[in-house]
């Protein structure tokens, strides 16, 4: 309980772009919540336990808030760009991506230890099609 009050507390100092104290980053007009990147972090910290973690090298505590604060810069700047060239990711695109990265991993069950080991939590429901729109 401690680690998560404390880790919703770092997130609010890491990312220096913050404009109020709900606002983890700030790109532009657009704000994401430090609440929405520590969510991120405790979807992969549950994720973590559904996997054999003990020969991989993850990030923890600030670190990993962190790198759920860039990823989500990343995404967005990735997003702007592609609304900028008019780019567009077709449905096709994402499967084709998904069962190629599937095939790589040896299978779909792969998928869920892969995306941990990425600090990614993996959800069954959507197979984090957001995640493989970006690959």
């Amino acid at each position: 309980m401690i680690k998560k009050i404390l880790s919703a507390f770092i997130v609010t100092f890491l990312v220096t772009s913050c404009s109020s104290m709900t606002t983890g980053v700030s790109i532009g007009k657009t704000e994401i919540k430090s609440s929405d990147i520590q969510k991120s972090v405790d979807e992969i910290l549950t994720a973590r336990k559904t996997v054999d973690t003990s020969q991989m090298q993850l990030v923890e505590g600030p670190e990993l808030l962190r790198n759920q604060a860039q990823f989500v810069i990343v995404k967005r700047i990735l997003d702007e760009i592609a609304l900028d060239k008019n780019l567009s990711v077709t449905s096709a695109d994402v499967a084709s991506r998904r069962a190629d990265a599937i095939s790589r991993l040896g299978g779909e069950s792969g998928l869920p230890a892969a995306l941990v080991s990425s600090n990614l939590a993996f959800h069954a429901s959507e197979a984090r099609v957001d995640y493989l729109r970006h690959l």
